[in-house]
């Protein structure tokens, strides 16, 4: 750290070559392990390359050995197995000459390679040959990676009690060195491993402790657990509220998705989000866009189509049809082509929107809509019926209600391909805001329930039901100059927006506060 802050990334390379042969193959080694973990991998392989061919020059094989096997490990923490594999065979002859730390370390990536492809009879192999080769030896920390990896194919294989025991090995041996990388990979499987076996307190206890260590020594990486496991830890800990900025910054360096994109964390640091409830706004990695030209025009009525039809196999005519429906054929087609290049440079990522088969898709790993998480959120409490999970069904509820700013594309309510989706989130809002409101009064959280339908008049002030729950909740608190100011707001907006008295309900509830009832 100290050379690259005195002489800066593009000098490294030069100071290097300044030195003799033992001491630049020695820099070489330092430079790739610092690399490795700190996750810059094409700077890792860059001097492992550089590195290698020095040491081919000098005759320093030996130290080359260490060089190539600290590129060997960057290559695994972002899992290309193949460039692992390649390193392996272009310095064959070196690694031949090696002792039996570098062939455990041979065994380790072979293993890893085996997990890769759901081989676990070879991993296992691999993983107990690879623990042999490093007691021979005696060194530590293959002991531990040994271990580690070891625990994670017996989880694999449900051979949970081989698995703790040699997390617990590893653990003690970290523990006993104060070596605090290897401790945050063996919490990090503790999690993994409690989360997987329904144990959800004492995997957030360890995923804590990870991501708080993680966090004070600068940890990027994961060599034990694949990049799908390690993203789900990390939509574990953003939904909890554990470690967030450091998850959010873990996520972005490693670029993690996870096998199912985790569309109800409006925290996960997605490339694109994008806010269509109440306003239309686009906010890329973290800066919203802003839309002062002509030509961003047809881009942003593409994706608004693009979501108001569903996202996912919209059929290239049906966008067509919306944007041109005067124009055919080749018109259309180059039209239909120029406006998602222009969208793509918009949104800063030709993987956010992609067609295949003639359908349009907006990926949901890069892409998080509000509107798909606002209905995600209702789906997810509504199966949750059961007595035991209400609290929980009525967290879903909350988070999805506070996600609902207004009527879907408020501005464009008069484009009729808006209509139908606009109308179902207005529903699923009204029935959502009904729904908590009368568990909330049935609970006798009145106070609560105030706030809801308060809330909820202030993005769907036509909705009368509401106006008539607030009433009667405020009646029954005794604030009855309040539920008549209610039925007042209600009569003045029906008058105004449609013309209309209230209902005769409505005006009943209205009574009974002015007549004392």
């Amino acid at each position: 750290e100290k050379v690259m802050g005195l002489l800066g990334p593009g000098s490294v390379s030069a100071y290097i070559e300044s030195q003799g042969p033992l001491a630049n193959i020695n820099l070489s080694a330092l430079l790739v392990l610092y690399y490795c973990y700190i996750g810059e991998h094409a700077k890792c392989l860059d001097v492992v390359s550089k590195g290698v061919e020095f040491s081919r020059k000098t005759g320093t094989h030996v130290v080359a050995t260490l060089i190539v096997s600290w590129g060997i490990w960057s290559a695994l923490i972002h899992e290309q197995y193949s460039i692992a594999k390649t390193l392996f065979e272009e310095n064959a002859a070196a690694m031949a000459m090696a002792g039996p730390l570098e062939r455990g370390l041979r065994d380790f990536v072979k293993s890893l390679q085996a997990l890769q492809l759901k081989d676990l009879g070879q991993a296992e192999t691999y993983a107990a040959s690879a623990l042999e080769f490093c007691l021979d030896v005696g060194v530590q920390f293959g002991i531990i990676w040994c271990h580690l990896l070891n625990a994670r194919v017996m989880h694999e294989l449900a051979r949970y009690k081989e698995a703790a025991n040699h997390l617990k090995e590893a653990r003690h041996i970290a523990e006993s060195t104060q070596a605090k990388h290897f401790i945050y990979h063996a919490l990090m499987l503790e999690a993994r491993f409690a989360l997987e076996q329904g144990r959800q307190k004492a995997s957030l206890a360890s995923l804590r402790k990870a991501l708080a260590l993680g966090k004070k020594v600068g940890l990027y990486h994961n060599i034990i657990d694949s990049r799908s496991n390690t993203a789900r830890l990390f939509a574990v800990a953003l939904e909890h509220g554990i470690e967030e900025e450091y998850a959010a910054e873990y996520i972005r360096k490693r670029e993690l998705i996870p096998d199912t994109p985790p569309i109800h964390l409006e925290n996960w640091p997605w490339p694109v989000k994008i806010f269509t409830l109440g306003r239309f706004s686009i906010v890329k990695q973290g800066t919203p866009v802003r839309f002062h030209t002509k030509a961003q025009k047809k881009p942003l009525e593409m994706i608004k189509a693009l979501i108001a039809l569903g996202g996912r196999d919209v059929i290239k005519e049906q966008i067509s049809d919306t944007l041109w429906p005067d124009a055919e054929g080749d018109k259309a087609d180059q039209a239909f082509a120029t406006t998602l290049h222009r969208l793509r440079h918009l949104l800063g990522n030709d993987l956010a929107v992609q067609i295949q088969d003639g359908k349009l898709n907006l990926n949901p790993a890069y892409c998080w809509v509000d509107c798909w998480t606002f209905e995600r959120l209702l789906s997810q409490a509504e199966k949750a019926p059961g007595s035991k999970d209400k609290d929980q069904s009525i967290g879903l509820m909350e988070k999805a209600l506070d996600i609902y700013k207004g009527p879907f594309l408020a501005g464009d309510e008069w484009e009729p391909w808006t209509v139908s989706l606009r109308e179902r989130l207005r529903a699923k809002f009204l029935r959502a805001v009904d729904s908590l409101g009368q568990y909330l009064e049935t609970t006798d959280q009145l106070d609560k329930a105030v706030v809801w339908y308060y809330r909820s008049l202030d993005v769907e002030d036509l909705a009368e039901e509401t106006y008539q729950c607030l009433m009667q909740c405020l009646q029954h608190l005794g604030r009855k100059s309040e539920a008549i100011s209610v039925y007042k707001r209600c009569q003045a907006t029906l008058h105004a927006v449609l013309g209309l008295t209230p209902s005769p309900d409505t005006q009943a509830i209205y009574r009974s506060l002015v007549g004392g009832g």
